[in-house]
């Protein structure tokens, strides 16, 4: 099989769920009122968060970064997954489906780092009560989280670069609803075993 330079495609087409229009149907209005609540819950959550002053504790502050990151990667697929629902051309950018992969992977990464941080902080609040507020002060938290977003930042940034620096062999369809790096392997010129090691790289 000849091997093609990746900007051989300017875009790739996402194959999707379904192909049936009845379904389809059914699916972009079944997900759309999930989204809205989703989106409207983690929403409130933040909001609520930030407005009373007595929910500035460690534990809610991790919390809002929780629903702000929930939020976020929810809203990097579900919208592009909902037009294509509904629409015929269920095309996306080359430019595009990096920048989902790459935003994805980062969210649901800092989702992981960020559910550590606050089991640190609920330990810290049980078996060490006395030093919890010093321990866990403002300082603290914020480099926590700007810790989270920095370290998930390089995984993810590295693991989109990996991908899209494979050269792509034949078709441009990627057999899911939005750009992940397991189908997008599969359109890659690469050995098996270079495959499986950057989807285990990807789940460390």
């Amino acid at each position: 099989m000849d091997t093609l330079n990746l900007t051989t495609f300017d875009d790739f087409i996402l194959v999707g769920l379904t192909e049936d229009n009845v379904f389809q149907s059914i699916l972009f209005v079944l997900f759309l009122i999930i989204y809205t609540c989703s989106f409207l819950s983690n929403l409130g959550m933040i909001i609520l968060i930030s407005a009373y002053h007595y929910l500035q504790a460690p534990m809610y502050f991790f919390l809002s970064h929780l629903s702000l990151i929930d939020l976020s990667y929810s809203s990097t697929i579900t919208p592009k997954m909902l037009s294509d629902l509904i629409s015929d051309k269920k095309f996306i950018s080359f430019e595009a489906c990096a920048s989902q992969m790459f935003l994805f992977a980062m969210f649901a990464t800092s989702e992981s780092f960020l559910v550590t941080v606050m089991a640190y902080d609920r330990y810290v609040a049980i078996c060490q009560p006395l030093v919890y507020h010093s321990t866990m002060n403002k300082l603290t938290c914020w480099g926590l989280v700007y810790g989270v977003y920095l370290v998930s930042f390089l995984a993810s940034i590295t693991h989109t670069i990996t991908i899209f620096i494979f050269p792509l062999c034949g078709s441009n369809k990627i057999n899911h609803f939005y750009c992940d790096i397991p189908p997008l392997l599969k359109l890659t010129c690469v050995y098996s075993y270079a495959r499986k090691l950057v989807v285990f790289c990807y789940h460390l």
